[in-house]
C-alpha cells in the first residue's frame, strides 16, 4: 500500500512545507530551471510522456526484481530457522532448554526460531542465544554464509528501494532543476514519513501490551508505573526505534502474538524504513553537492567542465 501511494504521501508532505522555504527558495540560483525550460510546449509535452513510459517500466522491471529478491529471502530464512530449531531439539543442553521452551508446541518453537534469525540479519535484537559448541558454530557459519548469500539480496532490496523512494516524482531527470530549497523538502518529507511510520510500529506494540495479563509490559513492569501513559508509550516508541537502528532495548515479546509482531517489525522495516532512510541519505547528499557547487558562483559566473567556477572575462 504505501508503494503504490508513495507519490501522494510526498506530494502531501511537500505542499505542507512549501510554505515555509518558498521565500528562501525565491534568491536561489535558477539556471538548471531555465535550461530545461526551453523549446515549444509540444516539444515539453511529448518528452514528458516519453519520460513516463520508460519510468513506467522501470517500475515495474524494479518490482519484480524486489519481489524475487523478497522471496528467495524468505526462503532462505525459513532454512535457517528450521535447522535452528532442530538444533534445539537434538539434546539437552540448548537454547531450547536454557529459556524452558521444551513444552511449547512446533508452531511457538518455530516462530521464536524466526525471531532468532531475522535478529541475525538485521537490527534488531531478543533474549535467545547459542548455549552449546553445535550451536554457536551454527551462528558463526550462518554470519559467514550471509556475507555470501542474505546480505547481498537484503542490500539490492534496500538500494532499489532506497533509488525509487528518492525519486519518486519524476525519476532522476528532475534533480537538475530541483532548488536547493526543494531538496531540503524532499529529505523533511522523507524523514516525516519515516517518523509517522515509526509512532504507527509503537502504537501497535504499545496496544500488545495493554491487552491482557502477560505482555511485555507487565513482565518490565510498566503496567504498575505511577507516571502514567506517556512513559509507557515512550518504552512502546523506543523498542520501535531499535528495532531498524544499532540501538538496543531490553524490552522483550513474551507471547505468541508479540512474539509475531516482533519478527514482522525488522522485515516490515527493510522494505519501508531502510529504503526511506536509505533515499534521505542520497538526497542529503545531493544537497551537500549542490550547496559546494553554488556557494562560490554567482549568476554571472558560469561552471566549466569540472564543475568549478569561471572568473568572469
Amino acid at each position: 500500500f504505501l508503494w503504490g501511494r508513495r507519490n501522494d504521501l510526498l506530494v502531501h508532505v511537500d505542499r505542507l512545507l512549501r510554505p515555509m522555504t518558498s521565500h528562501a527558495g525565491a534568491s536561489e540560483p535558477m539556471e538548471a530551471v531555465e535550461s530545461v525550460s526551453g523549446g515549444s510546449s509540444e516539444d515539453r509535452d511529448s518528452e514528458q510522456v516519453g519520460h513516463a513510459g520508460n519510468n513506467h517500466q522501470a517500475i515495474t522491471a524494479r518490482t519484480l526484481l524486489v519481489c524475487k529478491s523478497m522471496l528467495a529471502l524468505f526462503c532462505l530464512m525459513n532454512f535457517v530457522a528450521l535447522a535452528w530449531c532442530a538444533l534445539g531439539e537434538r539434546d539437552a543442553n540448548t537454547w531450547m532448554t536454557q529459556w524452558n521452551l521444551q513444552r511449547k508446541n512446533i508452531g511457538q518453537k518455530y516462530i521464536i526460531a524466526l525471531h532468532w534469525v531475522v535478529c541475525q540479519l538485521t537490527f534488531a535484537n531478543m533474549e535467545v542465544v547459542p548455549v552449546n559448541a553445535a550451536e554457536r558454530l551454527f551462528g558463526i557459519f550462518l554470519s559467514l554464509f550471509s556475507f555470501l548469500t542474505i546480505y547481498p539480496l537484503i542490500g539490492n532490496v534496500v538500494l532499489l528501494l532506497s533509488d525509487f523512494w528518492a525519486f519518486a516524482r519524476g525519476g532522476k531527470a528532475r534533480e537538475e532543476m530541483l532548488t536547493l530549497s526543494s531538496m531540503c523538502r524532499q529529505v523533511v518529507s522523507l524523514l516525516l514519513i519515516i517518523i509517522v511510520l515509526t509512532l504507527f510500529l509503537a502504537i501497535g506494540w504499545f496496544a500488545l501490551g495493554e491487552t491482557g495479563q502477560n505482555t511485555w509490559m507487565v513482565a518490565a513492569g510498566l503496567h504498575k508505573s505511577s507516571d502514567g501513559v506517556h512513559l509507557r508509550f515512550l518504552a512502546a516508541l523506543h523498542w520501535a526505534i531499535c528495532q531498524y537502528t544499532p540501538a538496543i532495548t531490553d524490552f522483550r515479546p513474551v507471547n505468541s502474538i508479540e512474539r509475531v509482531y516482533a519478527t514482522c517489525v525488522p522485515i516490515f522495516a527493510m522494505v519501508t524504513l531502510y529504503p526511506l532512510i536509505g533515499g534521505m541519505i542520497i538526497w542529503l547528499d545531493r544537497l551537500r553537492v549542490r550547496s559546494i557547487l553554488l556557494v562560490p558562483c554567482t549568476k554571472k559566473e558560469p561552471m566549466d567542465s569540472e564543475h568549478n567556477c569561471c572568473p568572469s572575462s
